[in-house]
């Protein structure tokens, strides 16, 4: 089973950037942010094999600031 693991820098705040690390295998993604550790989205696949974010996400990073 092959595992990655990837980060990217995402906009936050006009002085400030967040961490967004990604961990992925075949079967299930999670997506993490830095900021309080959150856990951004878990993508699973349907029974259809097409993978689908399962959690409840904001869709800007800014908006966790104000959370």
């Amino acid at each position: 089973m092959t595992f990655t693991i990837s980060k990217e820098s995402l906009p936050f705040r006009a002085d400030k950037s967040i961490s967004q690390i990604t961990l992925s295998n075949e079967r299930l993604t999670i997506v993490v942010h830095d900021y309080g550790a959150r856990v951004h989205q878990l993508l699973t696949p349907d029974k259809n094999g097409t993978f689908e974010n399962i959690l409840l996400s904001k869709n800007d990073s800014e908006t966790y600031a104000n959370d």
